[in-house]
């Protein structure tokens, strides 16, 4: 019914400006994207995942995405003839066609020239069993109620022995991209005084928050956050020092807008490759970014207990190690709203891809400050820039084929200024010459007006 009502719409419109002495083409179009064809076929092979499908061959499994869209080309058919639906089927257009995917690079070289594409990181909603970064639309589909653990951990203070900074986390898998904690510059913190089994031990946090300590305490001080600032901590991992691996400061208090009371302890652990603020902070302080996590969920090689290991799957072995080395306050369970990816059911990860952007704001700046936009391609870092899609997604069929060898090399060739060799020495082709569904040209047989209308009494 979705898609009657949608095409009934969508055909009233068209028919009134035809009749009111407009020439609307009405150009059939196949919008095959790749993601849910290539979970469908993946399902018929009984395969899972990237790896899996280049094994099998990403040329065959290419051409099953291709037979797979065109399955039910007839049932549409039948359904537009059905409900009186004005289109012209016989000359559809395919966005897996190489004529349509020329002007998408036709129209990505446009912005390389006039200095609008970059590379570089965004947070993004990650499906690592798809390989793909999600929109927020698609991201609201999929959040469920979970119960999982989280937990408030002990960063011990390099200056002070037998001193922490407590910090609270509903995502332990983050932990060791810790690199460094942030706190408000105005809020009320204390060092609380507290006996836990043998020892004595002191911890910071903010004072709206003592609650969150278990049994009796004394508190020995209270000032703003701007006086914890700076302070260094020690790595919570012995294995792995983010700081020393990139060369970058990092392991030390610093000062955030975005630290509240309302939960936790007023202190927020910072992962800068796993949350937009941690991201974004750690591009002010030029903290270190480098990623604990691959691109399949899993541990790289410097978490080494659990190199290897799908990151939500290790969480308790995580909260099992801080336990066994002291740096454990409390871990509980907590429920709350998680986003899983509405494909396939797996937990999302926010996760820092990178990718290319299209910076959309240049355009404005240069508009209201008279100047050319800016000639810089690439980028490490987004900044104040606003980005549009970019590369969002990667997927093993035609249309958007960063899988493949042959798109990879052509994204190379695009990016050193030259054109491939299918092009022949000719222009890029122009985005006017492809008859999409809002090109003003058509090499169909143009149609009037009036032969429209005629149409329509018939």
């Amino acid at each position: 019914m979705h898609h009657v009502l949608s095409r009934t719409l969508k055909d009233i419109v068209c028919r009134y400006k035809s009749m009111s002495g407009f020439y609307v083409p009405r150009k059939g179009g196949w919008d095959t994207h790749g993601l849910p064809v290539e979970i469908a076929v993946e399902r018929e092979l009984g395969i899972s995942g990237k790896d899996q499908i280049e094994t099998f061959g990403i040329a065959e499994f290419n051409r099953r995405c291709r037979e797979s869209v065109l399955r039910y080309e007839s049932d549409w058919r039948r359904l537009t003839e059905r409900i009186g639906y004005w289109l012209d089927m016989d000359h559809a257009y395919y966005t897996f066609d190489n004529s349509y995917i020329e002007t998408v690079w036709w129209l990505l070289r446009q912005y390389w020239d006039q200095g609008f594409l970059y590379q570089g990181h965004k947070i993004v909603p990650y499906c690592p069993r798809c390989g793909t970064p999600l929109s927020s639309h698609e991201v609201s589909l999929g959040y469920e109620e979970v119960t999982e653990p989280s937990v408030t951990v002990k960063f011990p203070l390099v200056d002070e022995p037998g001193a922490f900074v407590l910090a609270w986390t509903t995502t332990p898998w983050t932990l060791p991209g810790n690199v460094a904690l942030a706190v408000g510059p105005d809020i009320a913190y204390v060092r609380a005084r507290q006996k836990r089994g043998p020892n004595e031990e002191r911890y910071y946090l903010a004072k709206e928050r003592l609650p969150q300590l278990e049994g009796e305490y004394v508190i020995e001080k209270e000032f703003k956050g701007r006086e914890l600032a700076g302070r260094r901590y020690r790595p919570l991992f012995d294995f792995i020092d983010l700081e020393k691996l990139t060369g970058k400061k990092g392991y030390y208090v610093c000062e955030a807008d975005f630290v509240t009371t309302e939960d936790g302890t007023g202190v927020v652990h910072t992962a800068v490759m796993y949350g937009e603020d941690d991201y974004q902070l750690g591009l002010r302080l030029d903290l270190p970014q480098k990623h604990t996590v691959d691109p399949q969920g899993r541990f790289t090689a410097e978490v080494k207990p659990w190199a290897g290991r799908n990151v939500k799957e290790v969480e308790k072995d995580i909260i099992a190690w801080l336990k066994e080395h002291g740096l454990l306050y409390r871990a509980e369970m907590t429920t709350h709203s998680y986003p899983f990816c509405w494909r396939c059911d797996s937990p999302l990860l926010y996760y820092a891809w990178k990718t290319w952007y299209i910076a959309t704001c240049w355009r404005r700046t240069a508009a209201s400050s008279g100047t050319p936009g800016r000639s810089g391609r690439t980028a490490s870092r987004t900044g104040s820039r606003t980005t549009w899609t970019g590369r969002s997604r990667e997927t093993a069929t035609g249309e958007r084929p960063f899988r493949s060898g042959a798109a990879r090399a052509a994204a190379r060739t695009a990016a050193s200024g030259a054109w491939p060799s299918s092009f022949k020495g000719r222009a890029p082709p122009s985005p006017w010459t492809f008859t999409g569904p809002t090109s003003t040209r058509s090499r169909s047989p143009a149609r009037s007006a009036a032969a429209e209308r005629a149409a329509f009494r018939r």
